[in-house]
């Protein structure tokens, strides 16, 4: 029964997993960067193509895979609900850098083993080397600015932590990164009430929805 069958693939296949607040208008909205970009109409799919390949949602992931093969002479049909970046892709801060992840270093890697730890660094490494060589090629005007990260300290004992996160970034990746200590954070313009802080050269800040 094709009524029973199209109500399965809502319901088990394409089963939302977010609430349903995050699939309406509200969040884009309120986005800080909601009307930054040039407001385009989007052209409507209608009928049927035959494409090498269709890329279902124009978020970040799905762009760069049919940027990529494209550029390897494949058709690509993108297609997406909404339009490019409306969802997660378009919402989020603008930092492009390193860190993605909450665990530590040495939690990774009781997880996945040194290896599987340095290729995760690795990876975000070479994701913002990908999009700074993107941004460029393309000529993309994102409102970039700013160069590195900088990580601070709240308490004196994260200062050591501080030290050891620097020798790691630069054992795993290659990149450098230095230490501020208290005394003088404030001739490097950081308030007093912080420890110290870790300046990295690795990563920059972007507008998402450009």
């Amino acid at each position: 029964d094709k009524a029973i069958d199209e109500k399965y693939v809502r319901s088990e296949l394409m089963k939302r997993i977010c609430s349903e607040f995050s699939y309406g208008k509200g969040p884009i909205e309120d986005c800080f960067w909601a009307g930054t970009p040039k407001t385009r109409e989007w052209p409507q799919f209608i009928g049927e193509k035959i494409t090498d390949i269709a890329v279902v949602g124009s978020g970040f992931t799905g762009l760069n895979a049919a940027l990529r093969l494209a550029d390897a002479g494949r058709e690509v049909t993108v297609l997406d609900a909404k339009e490019p970046g409306w969802g997660a892709s378009g919402r989020n801060a603008g930092f492009c850098c390193v860190g993605g992840a909450k665990a530590s270093h040495s939690s990774i890697a009781k997880r996945v083993g040194e290896d599987g730890a340095r290729d995760y660094w690795l990876t975000e490494r070479d994701a913002v080397h990908h999009v700074d060589a993107l941004v460029s090629r393309l000529g993309v005007d994102v409102d970039r600015h700013s160069q590195g990260e900088t990580y601070l300290a709240h308490r004196a004992s994260a200062v050591s932590k501080l030290h050891k996160a620097a020798e790691d970034l630069f054992e795993l990746t290659g990149e450098t990164a230095n230490v501020v200590e208290k005394a003088d954070m404030p001739k490097a313009g950081y308030g007093h009430h912080f420890h110290g802080a870790m300046e990295g050269t690795l990563g920059f800040a972007l507008n998402p929805r450009k």
